[in-house]
């Protein structure tokens, strides 16, 4: 488990869920934060996979970048969010259609 990707970019990390069979579920991307995979993997082998890897957890605004561009891709246009949503209710407060 101890493979490295070797790109000259970036690579992030966002932890979305810690299951109680004790994996991380998280989103992983190389290069732009809003360009990731889900992947999952035992905790052990998460922390090695970071660490071999160099990953930088997203900031707070890379994560609204990542919620406003996923809303881009649910309604068509460009999120305004000012806050990182609650992954629970992600757009509980939007309306689901856009004029």
């Amino acid at each position: 488990m101890g493979r490295k990707l070797n790109v000259p970019f970036e690579k992030y990390v966002n932890i979305t869920n810690e299951t109680d069979r004790g994996l991380v579920e998280f989103d992983f991307a190389v290069g732009d934060p809003t360009m990731y995979v889900e992947l999952a993997l035992p905790k052990k082998q998460f922390n090695e996979f970071c660490e071999n890897n160099k990953v930088n957890f997203l900031t707070e605004d890379q994560l609204l970048a990542v919620a406003n561009d996923k809303y881009k891709w649910k309604y068509g246009v460009l999120g305004t969010r000012t806050e990182v949503p609650d992954e629970d209710n992600e757009y509980e407060d939007e309306e689901d259609s856009v004029e």
